[in-house]
């Protein structure tokens, strides 16, 4: 999972073969290299293991805690070629498009950088939890990026922009997507990647998983409202 929470549930480290306990500097350290890595915009995912545990039928949140942190995996997904191209017709058709992830902050907007967008207003889970939803009505429609946001969040901000009178599409694959799928008025989820959860709480399914179809259907979608 994220490194940030990986870490927070660790009181080991697995060092050259070796189990110690971790201290500020190991953690340092760490957050200093997943960070590095986040701003080329990879996807940096931390690992740690735990030897004991009540059993799969019981095991629960509960049961992240003492874990012996293993090290972290770094992988870039990049953006397709086409993104740019959708984005700009989005834009030309009255549409604002905004990320709503779990991925890290520094990691989205350098994703966001490259397919060509240049404003990163932005706001991470931790902010968004700290504010009252009159706080964040009064700036939602000026942040780009929400970055490491929970289900919970994600639904939260889809029904802030409702409630600001913006007809909300919203595309997800992920089971932490199914909240806001289902309570955004346009719920879009992918067909080929897509979990069936996500699938079962959208309107619509992308079935070539293909972000330029979202244009195909605004278009057709509009044509069929003026006639």
């Amino acid at each position: 999972g994220a490194i940030e929470e990986i870490i927070k549930s660790s009181t080991d480290v697995l060092d050259d073969g070796r189990v110690k306990k971790i201290n500020e500097t190991i953690k340092k350290n760490i957050l200093e290299k997943a960070s590095s890595l986040a701003e080329e915009g990879m996807q940096v995912l931390g690992i740690s293991i735990k030897k004991t545990y009540r059993g799969i039928n019981n095991f629960s949140t509960k049961d992240e805690n003492n874990m012996i942190l293993v090290g972290f995996v770094a992988f870039l997904d990049p953006p397709k070629e086409e993104v740019k191209q959708v984005l700009e017709k989005l834009s030309q058709k009255g549409i604002d498009v905004k990320i709503l992830t779990g991925d890290a902050l520094s990691s989205t907007r350098k994703i966001w950088q490259l397919v060509g967008l240049e404003n990163t207003n932005s706001l991470t889970g931790e902010e968004v939890a700290k504010m009252s939803d009159k706080e964040l009505l009064d700036v939602i429609d000026d942040i780009k990026i929400f970055a490491r946001l929970n289900p919970i969040q994600k639904n939260r901000i889809v029904n802030l922009y409702k409630e600001k009178g913006h007809v909300v599409g919203y595309m997800g694959d992920g089971v932490n997507d199914a909240p806001a799928l289902k309570n955004a008025q346009i719920g879009c989820a992918m067909g080929i990647t897509g979990t069936d959860v996500s699938k079962e709480a959208a309107d619509l399914i992308i079935t070539d998983d293909n972000f330029a179809t979202i244009v195909n259907a605004v278009e057709e979608g509009r044509s069929i409202y003026d006639n």
